[in-house]
């Protein structure tokens, strides 16, 4: 079996285990290349498409497959490429991402060196929650990073190559972005329920935010009533002034 081949079976089997992540998967494009050491996310426009290290995929499990792919899409489904550059240590920040959507992935599914709570808590010395989000970790790090040692530190690494290539996007850009995760998002929430699917807890909540039709900030029915009733009162006002 070739590794197209290998890549087609790790979605059906994706597909057969968790429904919404094989929707996911199904519609992004796959690119093999040796640019990352792993796998990664990277950009097409304002598109995603998943990067494979071809070397790398050869040395995993079935299981380890699917699990690497699904850790690529949870980056992609909360938001993780747009909404935190905010967080200016980028390799604390690569770490507290990982530890948060670890929690939603079989460990006996991910390649060993992962981060996951529990390890890091050990590691580091702290006490995190579980399921907590990307800032509750990256703020609970960031308070003893000043007190690793070099190991540590050294293994705070970035390591989600491929993430270059949204860090030039303006700010319109990274709202399409944002708005396309939204579109992609519903669409696979919607084909996952009309084949019998379920959505996953860690997406329900998600997907409640996007769908909930939030009102105008600006009245603009209001101000078209208002711009309305004065014209016709300027126009009234002209009529009576005829002789």
């Amino acid at each position: 079996m070739n590794r197209q081949e290998q890549l087609a079976k790790t979605c059906k089997d994706l597909m057969l285990k968790e429904p919404f992540y094989g929707m996911f998967l199904i519609m992004l494009n796959k690119v093999w290349t040796d640019k990352v050491p792993t796998a990664g996310v990277g950009r097409n426009g304002i598109n995603y498409q998943l990067y494979i290290n071809p070397e790398f995929w050869d040395k995993l499990t079935d299981l380890q497959r699917i699990g690497l792919l699904k850790h690529e899409l949870l980056h992609i489904g909360f938001f993780h490429v747009t909404d935190f550059d905010h967080l200016t240590d980028h390799d604390v920040r690569n770490v507290a991402m990982d530890i948060e959507i670890n929690q939603y992935i079989d460990k006996a599914w991910l390649p060993e060196g992962g981060c996951f709570l529990e390890d890091m808590n050990k590691q580091l010395g702290l006490d995190m929650k579980k399921k907590m989000g990307t800032k509750y970790y990256y703020d609970e790090i960031m308070k003893v990073k000043d007190q690793l040692s070099d190991q540590l530190k050294n293994y705070l690494k970035d390591t989600h190559a491929g993430w270059e290539e949204f860090d030039d996007m303006d700010e319109a850009t990274q709202k399409l972005v944002q708005k396309q995760t939204e579109h992609i998002l519903k669409e696979v929430a919607e084909q996952t329920k009309k084949s019998t699917g379920s959505i996953p807890g860690e997406f329900q909540e998600l997907l409640d935010k996007i769908n909930k039709v939030e009102p105008p900030k600006f009245d603009w029915r209001g101000y078209l009533r208002r711009f309305a009733g004065a014209s016709m009162d300027i126009y009234t006002k002209k009529l009576r002034r005829k002789p």
